[in-house]
């Protein structure tokens, strides 16, 4: 439980030292946080150093993916989250980036919207929560 922790503090930390620093001139907040915006970060396409922009994408997405996994497991306790916010494990980094990468890109229409929302939908219906005894 602590490891989730401090991933989750640390993932917290990059994202909002960093994100700043790659966006491109200086949108609204609103933009700098949209899907489109994370869609690019994932492809490596906003500025100079795409593997950094990865890693920003990589732990926006671990961090989300996190609280979706502990709202899944705490199902099998009784309680019952919006499953849109239940996910199980991706079985990996690469397949979790992917997942969200094939969502945004399958619907345009909302590009607009902010990241963890997308994001949120995305890692749902990619990782279904899964508990066993249920």
């Amino acid at each position: 439980m602590a490891r989730i922790i401090i991933a989750g503090i640390l993932s917290a930390a990059v994202n909002i030292a960093c994100l700043p620093a790659w966006a491109e001139g200086e949108p609204d907040k609103d933009e700098r946080y949209n899907a489109e915006t994370m869609l690019r970060l994932c492809q490596g396409k906003m500025k100079e150093d795409p593997d950094l922009q990865s890693m920003v994408c990589t732990f926006r997405l671990q961090g989300l993916m996190t609280v979706m996994i502990e709202n899944c497991m705490s199902r099998a306790d009784g309680y019952d989250p919006a499953l849109i916010l239940t996910a199980s494990p991706a079985p990996s980094r690469g397949a979790l980036k992917q997942a969200f990468v094939n969502y945004v890109e399958d619907h345009p229409a909302e590009w607009g919207d902010p990241w963890h929302i997308v994001a949120a939908k995305a890692a749902s219906s990619a990782f279904p929560c899964e508990v066993e005894g249920q």
